[in-house]
């Protein structure tokens, strides 16, 4: 692991330890004093009606996905997937913005941004060889029919979706796209999709 690819990984791990217990304990204060004032919605807030999701997320980068609320419309997601397919593991942090679709109850659209870390063992690492089909690695040794190598990439994610939760059951679903780019080892862009499913806890 290079000394870039550690600073990054101590920044986003400071980034979220700044999402403590201590600053939700604050937003969900900061809420009840709202709704004691009478101010329990604007018009720039989201209809979540929850605190926290927890469920699956299907598609390129499925995996595990938990959203927490901090205020009524500023929510913190956080990911753990395989990471299209390769053998590894991605984490991902997001901060994301709801807003209502007040025509449908229950319906949000939100967008945000975010960063991610993985680790894999991936295959075929290198360019591809002139002296017939393989490749070299990045050693320069020659692959017939290619390799697997451990590597670790980080970089920066968007987000923008569409997420309605249901009013007799506790759980929500949400479509949404969420591009990234890897600017720290092998430098990727994804434009990934997915459906996700979530148990809500008010």
């Amino acid at each position: 692991m290079t000394t870039l690819t550690k600073t990054f990984a101590v920044l986003f791990t400071a980034a979220a330890l700044t999402f403590s217990p201590h600053t939700f304990a604050q937003g969900s204060k900061g809420d009840k004093d709202k709704k004691k004032n009478g101010n329990s919605s604007s018009s720039e807030g989201g209809q979540s009606g929850y605190q926290t999701g927890i469920g699956l997320r299907g598609g390129f980068e499925g995996g595990i996905t938990i959203k927490h609320f901090i205020k009524s419309n500023k929510a913190i997601e956080g990911i753990v997937s395989r990471g299209w397919g390769y053998g590894g593991i991605r984490i991902t942090g997001l901060y994301e913005i709801h807003k209502p679709f007040p025509e449908v109850k229950g319906l949000d659209w939100f967008y945000g941004l975010g960063a991610h870390v993985g680790f894999y063992n991936g295959s075929y690492y290198g360019y591809y060889g002139y002296a017939g089909g393989g490749y070299y690695d990045k050693k320069g040794k020659w692959h017939a029919t290619g390799y697997r190598d451990n590597y670790t990439v980080a970089g920066i994610d968007g987000i923008l979706g569409l997420e309605y939760q249901f009013e007799e059951i506790p759980f929500t679903i949400g479509i949404d796209l969420k591009p990234s780019f890897d600017f720290i080892g092998r430098a990727n862009h994804f434009g990934d999709g997915a459906f996700s499913i979530r148990y809500t806890i008010k």
